[in-house]
């Protein structure tokens, strides 16, 4: 019996995409641009991620993804929508750090202990070339 699951490729560690730095988007309205997002959206959800950047499909363009949500691997993830974030930079808000076990879904079966900054603000553009802003706290930071 053939399972029902699909395949999602994902550039996996050791791709010369993952060591390229990401190019700026410049028009956030372009058809390449748009349909990025749009798979980024299909491959995230097949996967049951919390998050993806552009270069894990192939595309060395600054856009991730994050969507925050409880699961087997993440328990305690607070519920959010996906949020896509164009160009994002951030600032950091706290010192405190916290660890915590991470996955990658470039790096599949492995998991790490990550330190991550517990507040940072994001500023970022929107699917729409809209400037915003985040401030991210604990799982989602």
């Amino acid at each position: 019996m053939k399972s029902s699951k699909k395949i999602v490729n994902f550039a996996q560690l050791g791709d010369p995409v993952l060591r390229r730095k990401a190019e700026q988007v410049d028009d956030v309205s372009s058809i390449y641009i748009q349909n990025v997002i749009e798979s980024m959206f299909t491959k995230l959800s097949l996967s049951n991620g919390v998050g993806l950047a552009a270069p894990q499909i192939f595309h060395s363009v600054c856009i991730i993804i994050v969507a925050s949500r409880p699961s087997e691997r993440y328990p305690f993830a607070p519920e959010m929508d996906p949020l896509v974030m164009i160009n994002p930079s951030f600032e950091v808000l706290s010192k405190k750090r916290k660890k915590d076990w991470e996955g990658c879904l470039s790096i599949p079966g492995i998991r790490a202990l990550v330190v991550r900054y517990d507040k940072i603000k994001i500023n970022y553009l929107d699917r729409l070339g809209s400037q915003q802003q985040l401030l991210a706290e604990d799982f989602v930071a």
